[in-house]
């Protein structure tokens, strides 16, 4: 299994990679998750806000709001596609899953529960920035529909306060356009066979020691 999160200002095409990718790699093997929709998934924007903005967005209630009641949202989400993580680890899959979450991320702190998964549940872990230009992003943003659409002024703060993994980090990849969808996917795969393949070699080093042991014991035995 692979956990990729994708990242990015709203409005940068993270939701639309979501369904490309889904599309790419099937239902059977993709899983995805969106903070919003864990968000909403109890009706508590409808709940506080009324129809008028369900299925809206966490940061239209918390902003950039870093107090108890946004803290404890983002953890939930993270609680849901930890528990997740764990029940499709404990079936057996013949062909590695990918996991993909979709949310801003633009702290590291936001990243770094993640990693801890990844690290924890022995993953490879991904981070891939949906870049676009900041005003391209505030176009598409002021295309939504109202309830959807987030403020001017917080997607500005989000794009000057973005923390960027290391370019140098293997676990960075940067996605500009449908032209890089290709070799996204093709990475992706890579990295989901990794752990399997690291198993088939222990498995063959393992069957190969055992088989030396047999011909030297035939061989001492005469």
């Amino acid at each position: 299994m692979a956990l990729v999160l994708l990242m990015g200002v709203p409005g940068s095409g993270k939701t639309y990679l979501c369904r490309e990718l889904k599309a790419k790699f099937g239902d059977e093997i993709c899983a995805t998750f969106s903070y919003d929709d864990i968000f909403n998934d109890d009706g508590f924007m409808k709940y506080i806000w009324g129809n008028e903005y369900t299925d809206g967005s966490m940061l239209q209630l918390c902003d950039l709001d870093e107090s108890t009641s946004a803290h404890s949202e983002r953890k939930r989400c993270e609680n849901r596609i930890r528990e997740f993580l764990k029940v499709k680890l404990s079936t057996e899959n013949i062909i590695p899953p990918v996991t993909v979450v979709d949310d801003i991320f633009y702290l590291k702190s936001m990243r770094r529960p993640f990693h801890r998964m990844s690290t924890m549940f022995h993953l490879p872990f991904l981070v891939v920035l949906v870049d676009v230009p900041l005003a391209i992003a505030l176009e598409r943003n002021m295309q939504r529909p109202m309830k959807c659409r987030i403020s001017e002024g917080t997607i500005r703060k989000i794009n000057q306060q973005m923390e960027l993994p290391s370019n140098d980090d293997s676990n960075f990849i940067i996605y500009q356009s449908t032209n890089d969808l290709q070799s996204l996917v093709e990475y992706i795969d890579r990295i989901r066979w990794k752990k399997i393949y690291g198993l088939f070699q222990i498995i063959l080093n393992r069957r190969y020691l055992r088989e030396m042991m047999k011909y030297h014991q035939k061989m001492e035995n005469g």
